[in-house]
């Protein structure tokens, strides 16, 4: 419905603003560390916070990138770092003019020519993502 619509970008607001102000753990360094020693080539997170982020680069399935391999870390249920287009598929970072929209229950249009609108799309239920890594 529209309304569990509204209410579902009114709670993506407060959880962003948590995990925005949200530090990695001490695990999330160790994880680093084991990393920067080329002892953990690779880790997979299902978490949606990103605080891997704030430490190494983070792939998240679905985007372009040139060389995903080059991405210690795998995030498989991607993240609230990014809007996407529910129609021409477009990311852009959410920004604070997303937020203020999202509060409202609003989405944002994009500029396609497919009159779409920026919403949260950028996460993945487990029967939506499946990701194949040769490492």
């Amino acid at each position: 419905t529209t309304s569990g619509f509204c209410t579902h970008l009114k709670g993506m607001v407060v959880l962003k603003a948590s995990i925005d102000s949200a530090a990695p753990t001490p695990v999330h360094e160790l994880m680093k560390q084991m990393h920067d020693r080329g002892i953990l080539r690779r880790w997979y997170t299902q978490n949606v916070d990103q605080l891997e982020s704030k430490l190494l680069p983070v792939f998240i399935p679905g985007q372009f990138v040139p060389r995903p391999e080059d991405y210690p870390c795998i995030a498989l249920h991607g993240s609230l770092q990014h809007v996407i287009c529910a129609k021409c598929g477009k990311i852009k970072p959410w920004e604070q003019e997303h937020t203020d929209a999202f509060q409202t229950g609003c989405t944002i249009p994009c500029n396609c020519q497919s009159s779409g609108a920026y919403n949260i799309r950028d996460l993945y239920a487990y029967e939506t993502c499946c990701v194949l890594h040769v490492i």
